[in-house]
């Protein structure tokens, strides 16, 4: 999570929620926002947010860094891994 970090050293604040450190967007406009906060997730996992097109509703998840990728695993069972070079800092920063 470390390098993950040092790669967006940006941290949004949203008053009383997680810091967004990072979003990773998709072709069909759903995206993924990774957070700082621990939320329901154990050990080095934080929250994240799969954000649905057009903003359809969200699925939440936990995402741990592991080198260049950050996995990720969502409630409703999928998962995935997110290369680090393709996350963005948040619109609003």
């Amino acid at each position: 999570m470390v390098k993950l970090l040092a790669a967006l050293p940006l941290l949004v604040s949203f008053g009383s929620h997680a810091a967004i450190v990072g979003v990773a967007e998709m072709q069909d406009g759903a995206s993924i926002l990774f957070q700082d906060d621990r939320g329901p997730c154990v050990g080095a996992a934080r929250l994240a947010s799969f954000v649905k097109p057009a903003a359809a509703g969200t699925i939440p998840g936990c995402w741990v860094a592991r080198g260049h990728h950050i996995a990720v695993v969502f409630f409703d069972g999928d998962v995935g891994a997110v290369p680090v070079a393709a996350l963005k800092p948040p619109k609003n920063a």
